[in-house]
Order: structure tokens, then sequence, then C-alpha cells
């Protein structure tokens, strides 16, 4: 008996994004593997054989063969989709079909960091009342928002260069920020 299209749905549970297209490969495969009405009819006219050396026999033979590979297809498609909603219902991929992230409350927390990082540094570089040289260039790159690559290392050259203006003028730089930049020790 041909399964409906409700009770292959009901296989899996409400809510299952991939249940629906499962179902319908499926029932794509169910209908193209069982035999036609034609298909039928001529087993029942030709107990012995469909008579495929009469003319447009070949025709009839190159049919058989593409509904076969078509058949083949939609099973292969029906195991991946419902192999897709099972993984989907053991909770191995998301409603994308995504393997969800082991570490996504790591990468929250770490960004969560990064973001209070960032704060305390703006605090320090803008509202502190220190000049830009009274200030560590790490602090001064985070406070950009510039953690790694090269924006980091673009800001930090650009606080050097305030550096060495200030060593140039006089300033008392503290120990701190030029302990970041020892070959400009004096």
């Amino acid at each position: 008996m041909i399964p409906t299209f409700d009770e292959l749905i009901n296989r899996f549970q409400p809510g299952n994004p991939f249940a629906e297209k499962a179902a319908r490969a499926r029932l794509e495969y169910i209908r193209l593997s069982a035999p036609s009405a034609h298909d039928v009819a001529m087993e029942q006219s030709f107990p012995l054989g469909a008579g495929y050396g009469r003319r447009g026999g070949s025709k009839r033979i190159e049919q058989t063969i593409d509904k076969s590979m078509r058949a083949v297809d939609a099973h292969k498609a029906a195991e991946f989709r419902e192999t897709q909603a099972a993984a989907y219902e053991r909770g191995e991929i998301n409603a994308q079909g995504r393997r969800p992230a082991k570490d996504a409350d790591k990468k929250a927390a770490s960004r969560q960091g990064l973001l209070e990082r960032a704060a305390h540094a703006h605090e320090e570089v803008y509202y502190s009342g220190k000049e830009r040289w009274q200030v560590k260039g790490s602090t001064v790159a985070d406070a950009a928002r510039q953690f790694r690559g090269s924006g980091r290392s673009l800001v930090i050259s650009e606080h050097r260069y305030v550096i060495e203006e200030a060593l140039q003028r006089g300033l008392p730089v503290p120990q701190d920020v030029l302990d970041e930049y020892p070959d400009l020790m004096v």
C-alpha cells in the first residue's frame, strides 16, 4: 500500500523543517519505481514479454531505462532528505542544515570580553584626561577595536610616531608606554 503524504510527514516531529521535503522526495521515488498503468496493461496483455521485437520497441526500452535512472536519483534524494530530517531531530544540524557551533558560548563570551576590553580602553584614551603619548599603544589599538592583524599594526605604528614626537619635544613619556617601544629608549 502506498503511504500518503500526511503519513510520511507524521514520521517526523512537528516543526521539522525537512519533513515536507523528505515526504515529497519519498513520494516521487514511489511514483517512479511503481509500474505505470501502461506497464501493467502490457504485462497483462503479453505475459511472456511486452513485445519489444516490434516497431518502436527500442524507444520503449530507452523510456524504461530513463524512468529507472530517474527512480534511482529519486531514491538517493529521498534517502538524503530523510537522513537530513532525522539529523535535525537528533540536534546534529540546525534549520539551515548546518552543524551548530560547538563553541558558540565560548565565542560569544570571547566577543563580550573583547567589547569590554575596548570599552575600558576607550575610557582611558578619551575620558581620562591623558594625552595620546601618555597612553600605551596597545590601549589605543583596543580603543579603536583593532585587536589583531594589520589594523592593530597600523594603529600601533601611528602611536609610535606620536611617542617619537613626544620624546623629541622632551615630554615625560611614562615608562610603561616606553616599554612597548624598547628601541626608542634614550
